[in-house]
């Protein structure tokens, strides 16, 4: 998510040609403040509700760029918006930023007391166990949206790491995840 804040910001013209893709529109792709955590959920929100237009936004700029080093950090851009990777980490994000929030937003108020901050919490917290404990349908509405934007919705299969076995590596049981939609 931050990468794709950064390529835009990079350039006035890039941010230009996303503004114009995008038309006006409530939902802004700008971070307000990157301290807050209600500027990320406004940021994470544009994205969701403006895929296409960004999709549209990087496509024609790695059409137009002469440049190698635009051109591939634009292509590389690409590659890692069209994965499922990121389509479920815009969902994972957006219903933790959601849960934390309401807290947040009354942490940062002048009239906040010890005992609403700690239900803002303890509602926060159930959110949070609750979605935990159902990520299954977190995975199954992400490659919902994937075949609606047209991502193919697996994982990327990345080469497990091979280290040289050492005499204390023996000892302790340690295991890579492989899968990671089997855990």
């Amino acid at each position: 998510m931050q990468k794709l804040h950064v390529f835009f910001r990079h350039s006035i013209c890039w941010w230009d040609l996303l503004m114009s893709i995008t038309g006006q529109s409530s939902v802004t792709l700008m971070r307000l403040n990157p301290m807050q955590c209600a500027g990320w959920l406004t940021s994470l929100t544009g994205i969701k509700h403006h895929y296409c237009d960004v999709l549209k936004a990087v496509s024609r700029i790695i059409l137009e760029r002469n440049s190698q080093a635009e051109w591939k950090e634009a292509v590389h851009l690409r590659v890692t918006i069209q994965s499922f990777d990121f389509v479920l980490l815009a969902f994972v994000l957006g219903k933790v930023l959601s849960a934390v929030n309401a807290a947040s937003t009354y942490l940062q108020s002048k009239d906040a007391n010890k005992l609403t901050v700690s239900q803002y919490q303890k509602t926060a917290f159930d959110e949070l166990l609750s979605y935990r404990n159902n990520f299954g349908d977190a995975i199954t509405e992400a490659k919902r949206t994937c075949n609606v934007w047209g991502v193919e919705p697996v994982f990327k299969d990345k080469r497990a790491r091979k280290t040289k076995r050492h005499v204390v590596d023996e000892l302790c049981h340690y295991s890579r995840l492989i899968n990671p939609e089997g855990h």
